[in-house]
């Protein structure tokens, strides 16, 4: 009897809210679940983090995206709805700013998080191989600054459109060429890096 392999997904919104990407990934996870160790490593979008027996999910998150989450439930919730704006429109605001600056964008909290999850993962159970799902790149830069560590841990690419291109990125930044030229390099060095683009 073969031991089972360990596979750590990189997905932005994995459970309990599934994007398109993460949602074609899940059925591949479903199907091979016999076969190999999933874990899935993924941002907590909620006020306490998903309960699941079907998955084995590592959440991260950082203050700040808590703060938004919680901001956001008491805004639906109509709970400290005045204090929650104030503070949603305070931290856009630095986000704005931040973006300018970041790369990639106000968001690159998340490759760090990913990183280290991995990490702790790869200390704990040690990794197989990592797939990147890509609605965001911030799954494929942790994946590339995780791969220079561990060169010999295999890393499949999900990469629904090219990053680089996608107009969304460039929407708040000043100097829009000099950022797409930045994205378009990096981007190049995940391709070369990767061992199988899907």
């Amino acid at each position: 009897m073969s031991v089972k392999k360990n596979v750590a997904v990189l997905c932005s919104n994995y459970y309990p809210i599934m994007g398109g990407p993460a949602t074609c990934i899940d059925k591949y996870v479903s199907s091979l679940s016999e076969s190999y160790n999933f874990y899935i490593i993924t941002r907590n979008d909620s006020i306490k983090e998903p309960k699941s027996d079907k998955y084995n999910i590592i959440y991260f998150s950082s203050l700040r995206h808590l703060v938004i989450t919680r901001c956001k439930y008491n805004i639906t919730h109509h709970s400290f709805t005045f204090f929650s704006k104030l503070l949603l429109l305070l931290i856009n605001a630095f986000r704005l700013f931040q973006i300018q600056y970041a790369f990639p964008d106000a968001n690159r909290w998340e490759i760090n998080a990913n990183y280290e999850k991995l990490k702790e993962l790869n200390k704990n159970v040690g990794i197989d191989v990592v797939i990147a799902v890509s609605n965001t790149f911030y799954d494929q830069l942790a994946m590339l600054k995780f791969k220079k560590e561990y060169p010999s841990i295999k890393w499949i690419c999900f990469i629904t459109d090219p990053y680089a291109e996608n107009y969304i990125y460039y929407k708040y930044k000043l100097f829009k060429g000099l950022w797409k030229r930045a994205n378009l390099k990096k981007e190049q060095d995940i391709y070369n890096v990767v061992i199988m683009l899907w």
